[in-house]
């Protein structure tokens, strides 16, 4: 008798191949520029159907700007939390950056 695995909400499961889509344009694009990412690249990379693309996007720039957005949001995210355990907006501006990008100026 094998173990069923049990079913993920259809939700999850399509906010993970959105998600997978945006990281997908995000590496090729820095790996070979917009110009050159092609969509059976990007499906490839995010192992969905070209159909599934279509479904959640209008096509590549659509993707691209979505990745963005939601890039730009987490970031925005980041450095409010960063700010409010900081002692003044500019520390926790910062210290958000700081940690997004992996660095630190602290001296």
């Amino acid at each position: 008798m094998s173990a069923m695995r049990p079913e993920l909400p259809r939700e999850f499961v399509a906010s993970h191949k959105r998600r997978r889509m945006m990281n997908a344009i995000a590496e090729l694009t820095a790996e070979s520029g917009y110009e050159a990412t092609k969509i059976a690249d990007i499906v490839r990379r995010a192992a969905v159907a070209r159909k599934t693309l279509y479904d959640n996007f209008d096509g590549k720039e659509d993707l691209f700007l979505s990745a963005i957005d939601s890039t730009m949001t987490e970031l925005r995210e980041r450095i409010e939390a960063a700010c409010a355990e900081a002692d003044s907006p500019e520390e926790g501006i910062v210290a958000g950056i700081e940690k997004d990008l992996g660095v630190s100026t602290a001296k």
